[in-house]
């Protein structure tokens, strides 16, 4: 199976991705858990809602912005929200209804920010702007970011902001890792192409 069936990139962030549904292959995982907690950890805990409340509220975010699809179920005893490929152009407004409606969602395209009420509103530079944040908080922790998070963040093509790319030089250096990309250090994420 290649990657193509299995991930479905998010062109608005170069080579992150979504998970696509096991069931259905015009769906993918866009977020983990709803929750109104502001918890600001990157692996934080986060609440499920009642299956009433998810529901209502993605009802009005899918009637509000006219998406083919937006669902949620439990999978692993966590709340997964499920969106639409054709719904993917408006990812941003999707978070930001969230937002809008008080709730804080974590995003599942491999930056895994949880994004909150207090972010609002949400777009692609201020996404890598928290990623980057995020990022550079568990390397002074010393966590290997480039182990554990499976995205291409030491490639300066990665960040479009000056400090992603300052940073990504940070981690080569650190970790004796090529910026070029060839067959022998290739990540996943790169294997889905770029951003438009």
């Amino acid at each position: 199976m290649s990657i193509e069936q299995t991930h479905i990139r998010n062109p608005f962030q170069k080579w992150t991705y979504f998970s696509r549904s096991d069931n259905r292959v015009d769906l993918f995982t866009m977020c983990t858990a709803v929750h109104k907690d502001d918890t600001d950890s990157f692996f934080s805990y986060i609440r499920d809602l009642e299956p009433f409340e998810i529901t209502t509220l993605l009802r009005r975010i899918k009637t509000n912005l006219d998406l083919e699809e937006l669902d949620w179920g439990y999978v692993g005893g966590k709340c997964l929200v499920w969106c639409d490929v054709e719904d993917l152009p408006k990812l941003y407004d999707i978070v930001n209804a969230f937002l809008k409606y008080g709730y804080s969602i974590y995003i599942q395209d491999g930056t895994q920010v949880t994004f909150h009420k207090r972010d609002y509103p949400i777009c692609p530079q201020k996404h890598e702007k928290l990623f980057l944040i995020k990022v550079k908080e568990l390397e002074s922790l010393g966590i290997e970011t480039v182990y554990l998070i499976h995205l291409a963040i030491h490639r300066t093509d990665f960040w479009t902001g000056e400090e992603g790319k300052l940073f990504s030089a940070t981690l080569r250096t650190k970790y004796f890792l090529p910026d070029r990309i060839d067959e022998e250090n290739r990540m996943l994420s790169e294997d889905l192409g770029e951003s438009d």
